[in-house]
């Protein structure tokens, strides 16, 4: 005897679900294989003394959205809080991999931008409720302040 309709209409479903995270899956893969491209308009207008750190993740297949080397713009930029003083790049975490992370995966993420900008480096993780996804944000210690867990 057969399956009852409904059952059979479910398991018509599920290729296609299973195809779509394979899909989501295979899309993060290659854009950590390519990366993503900058065109060199978008390079050019990068702060000079952040511009290789943010070339090199954009490469890595980390997806940059905000940047500053903490000295390029204005003064009353800084003062005003428009813009950080100190070296910084924000990067988002792609849909597809947000879905299917899990708390190792984000610390394996976030170490894994700590090596591509470099160890002088500290990366912070945070969920964007706005954005509905992970962000991941690196900033560059000054080399007379101590390592983030050894401050009072």
């Amino acid at each position: 005897m057969g399956k009852p309709a409904r059952a059979r209409r479910r398991d018509r479903r599920r290729p296609h679900r299973v195809r779509a995270v394979a899909m989501s899956l295979m899309t993060a893969w290659l854009r950590g294989l390519i990366g993503f491209a900058m065109n060199d308009k978008q390079i050019s207008e990068l702060d000079p003394g952040i511009r290789d750190v943010v070339v090199r993740l954009n490469a890595e297949g980390f997806h940059t959205t905000d940047s500053g080397d903490g000295v390029s713009k204005p003064a009353d930029w800084y003062e005003s809080g428009e813009a950080i003083p100190f070296p910084h790049v924000v990067a988002v975490l792609s849909s597809s991999f947000t879905r299917q992370a899990s708390a190792v995966d984000l610390c394996m993420e976030a170490g894994r931008m700590r090596d591509v900008c470099g160890p002088d480096w500290d990366v912070e993780c945070s969920w964007s409720t706005e954005g509905r996804q992970w962000v991941l944000f690196a900033s560059r210690r000054s080399a007379q302040s101590p390592p983030p867990l050894l401050q009072p």
